[in-house]
């Protein structure tokens, strides 16, 4: 319409240079998105139509190519999703995989045949898939890492294999509670095995919802950090993390044989400690998985310890080992530290004495897996999860250091 009503045309493209950097610095540096798996698709596809309409109608992007993280943001989609095509869905995002025409954009301007790889993949008859088209390459270990490390969302991935749909898949996250459409989710994370998805996250709640973008937000199960698969500390009617904290990925190493994320979640918790750290180390040759947390607390108190699954369970040796079931396959999660812990089976639901508004979601066919530690200033807990099928033997532990001596 430039022709026809310049003067409109140049105020809205004026706007455009003013507001569009705000929302695409989210990319930096790695391309991650702080909303989720869910959010990105949705942000992204009208972010890079526009692009596309301004090279076509004006030939010029006006260098927002080249704005950091834009680059990477196509790997996010990618790393994000598991071998059985769910995502790890942290925040209001849901687990499923999406479509992403906008990846074949991505794979033209970045000559990446891996983004196309993905766009194909997923593919839904969207007409830009045959506008922005390229041909795809399959992530292998040969051409893309197995794990990777998104700064300032602070997520990391890591998995076994990259071509195994048996293969492990571990989602793990510290980052920002006041990200818009987060949850109060910082130290949670899913996994995959055997394939299926054995620690899931129960997701987002339904948005009309009173308050649930308002002040009643964290009063909701599924949005406070007791309805993830991470720590809470002396819950009652608040918060039980804090909403405004920021937790970093201390350490991250990625090899061929393992790999291993530690988080800092203590400004989650400095209400009540000192010190909270949690580290995921996954042992890609012996497939066995360690969870391990490190707590200090100011003064004595409860730790709770969550784990959430939709598989069947059978509890054995006196609780302190449960084996979950999904077909013909298992998975072992088996405490190693403290000697006194045990599993429980809880109702995944508010715990006693904490908010427990009417209209949430009952999440039928949710387990949720629990330690408890009460009258207590510091804890070690340590869990292995081992993949187990019926066709192998079940890989033997090796001994397991504090997270300051993972190397």
């Amino acid at each position: 319409m430039l022709d026809e009503e310049p003067e409109i045309c140049v105020e809205i493209l004026d706007n455009m240079m003013k507001s569009l950097p705000l929302a695409m610095k989210e990319f930096a540096p790695d391309g991650g998105w702080g909303e989720g798996f869910g959010y990105w698709a949705y942000a992204t596809q009208y972010n890079f139509i526009f692009l596309a309409a301004l090279e076509s109608s004006i030939r010029h992007d006006f260098n927002f190519l080249e704005m950091e993280g834009v680059s990477e943001t196509g790997f996010f989609p990618i790393y994000i999703a598991g071998p059985i095509d769910k995502t790890f869905n942290f925040a209001d995002s849901s687990d499923r995989v999406v479509s992403a025409p906008q990846m074949f954009y991505l794979s033209k301007k970045f000559k990446n045949k891996t983004f196309a790889w993905y766009a194909f993949k997923y593919a839904f008859f969207h007409p830009l898939d045959l506008i922005w088209f390229q041909s795809p390459v399959e992530p292998t270990k040969a051409n893309m890492p197995c794990d990777r490390y998104f700064r300032n969302i602070e997520v990391v991935t890591m998995r076994s294999d990259w071509e195994d749909r048996d293969a492990i898949f571990v989602g793990f996250k510290a980052g920002k509670n006041s990200f818009s459409h987060s949850h109060l989710d910082i130290g949670s994370f899913v996994m995959d095995a055997l394939g299926h998805r054995w620690i899931m996250d129960p997701g987002y709640d339904n948005y009309n919802l009173l308050g649930y973008f308002g002040k009643e937000r964290w009063n909701y199960y599924r949005l406070r950090a007791e309805g993830h698969s991470t720590v809470v500390i002396n819950p009652g009617n608040y918060p039980d993390q804090d909403p405004l904290a920021s937790a970093k990925i201390i350490s991250f190493i990625s090899k061929n044989e393992y790999s291993f994320a530690i988080d800092d979640i203590t400004d989650a918790y400095k209400k009540h400690a000192n010190m909270v750290k949690r580290g995921i180390f996954l042992d890609k040759k012996e497939g066995i998985i360690i969870v391990q947390d490190e707590i200090e607390l100011r003064e004595k108190g409860s730790i709770w310890w969550f784990l959430h699954t939709e598989a069947d369970i059978k509890a054995k040796n006196g609780n302190r080992e449960i084996i979950l079931y999904q077909g013909k396959e298992k998975l072992l999660c088996k405490i190693i530290s403290p000697e006194n812990a045990t599993f429980s089976i809880i109702q995944p639901k508010s715990l006693p004495g904490c908010p427990d508004p009417e209209g949430q979601n009952k999440n039928s066919g949710i387990k949720n897996i629990a330690i408890n530690i009460n009258e207590t200033t510091e804890s070690v807990i340590r869990v292995a999860l081992i993949p187990c099928s019926n066709s192998k033997e079940t890989p033997t532990i090796s001994d397991t250091k504090i997270l300051d001596e993972w190397k």
